[in-house]
């Protein structure tokens, strides 16, 4: 028998739930039901993810697994699980006494510089898939020392959104050094990662090839969805 086939018998056989009872399980519970089949760490953290757009029925969660220390900082893997209600109007009753389940399960990593023990709850930046968590804390500590003045890095700045973030090379600096990364991506040869907060302008920085020289910094307004 396959995997896939196994990990749908598993699912199968756990007794159906409604959407409000699996909100309202333990993360750790909540976890090893949504991921039933599939091996993961233990489950901390469990996140509903507020998505207007999605159809009626359908609900989206975020698991986390426990922090674990690697070099330069520390990283974790989150799962990213979608549930269709099937207990609707629009299916057999066969299908709707199964109630609430996965239509599909992916997952990730997130990566934090840090020294300290245990690993931090918060503070954590999305890391795009196919690149290593090594190489995104590696791409992290290098922003970490052009924001303290310890690199020889030229800056271009762009700003779309009159802030000040481009007034001086100090004001730049500041900028990069207090706010939180949110994501780490890879580019064929540059990287870039994303700083700010959710409903506020973002930071792009980007690095050049490894041996560039420079890098560019870019703030602008997110899209409005």
């Amino acid at each position: 028998m396959s995997l896939e086939m196994l990990t749908l018998l598993a699912m199968a056989l756990q007794p159906p739930l409604t959407v409000s009872e699996a909100l309202e399980l333990p993360a750790a519970e909540a976890g090893d039901w949504a991921l039933a089949g599939l091996e993961h760490g233990p489950i901390v953290e469990a996140e509903r993810v507020k998505n207007q757009m999605a159809p009626p029925g359908e609900v989206v969660m975020i698991y986390r697994e426990a922090a674990s220390r690697v070099p330069l900082g520390c990283a974790r893997r989150w799962w990213r699980v979608a549930f269709a209600d099937r207990r609707t109007p629009s299916v057999d009753q066969a299908e709707a006494e199964l109630g609430i389940r996965a239509i599909s399960r992916n997952s990730g990593y997130e990566a934090a510089l840090s020294s300290s023990e245990p690993c931090p709850i918060d503070g954590y930046a999305l890391v795009s898939k196919g690149l290593p968590v090594s190489v995104a804390l590696d791409a992290l500590r290098k922003l970490r020392q052009v924001a303290a003045g310890e690199s020889s890095l030229a800056i271009e700045c762009k700003d779309s959104t009159r802030s000040d973030i481009c007034k001086s090379p100090t004001n730049t600096l500041t900028e990069l050094g207090s706010l939180p990364a949110r994501m780490i991506e890879y580019h064929n040869g540059p990287f870039s990662i994303v700083l700010g907060v959710p409903d506020q302008p973002m930071t792009l920085v980007m690095f050049g090839a490894p041996k560039s020289n420079s890098m560019q910094v870019s703030r602008f307004l997110p899209a409005p969805f």
